[in-house]
């Protein structure tokens, strides 16, 4: 599973309706719509804005897909 996979995955279900997509993108100063459009399929995720998202989600108990310490 690679690590836009598993965020998607994280973003689901209760976790989607309890975190707010907006200001995610906000705190992880990305393009307003940018994870909305991943999260709904519409397209993919490029690393520089899933690293800057994986950095805010840790804060709410997100385990990276990987040992790979590029996210802390």
């Amino acid at each position: 599973m690679t690590e836009s996979d598993h965020v998607k995955e994280f973003l689901s279900g209760t976790r989607r309706e309890l975190i707010s997509i907006n200001k995610l993108e906000k705190l992880a100063d990305i393009p307003a719509g940018t994870l909305k459009f991943f999260l709904n399929g519409k397209r993919g995720l490029p690393d520089h804005h899933l690293q800057n998202i994986v950095r805010f989600l840790l804060l709410v108990g997100y385990q990276p897909a990987t040992n790979d310490h590029q996210f802390i």
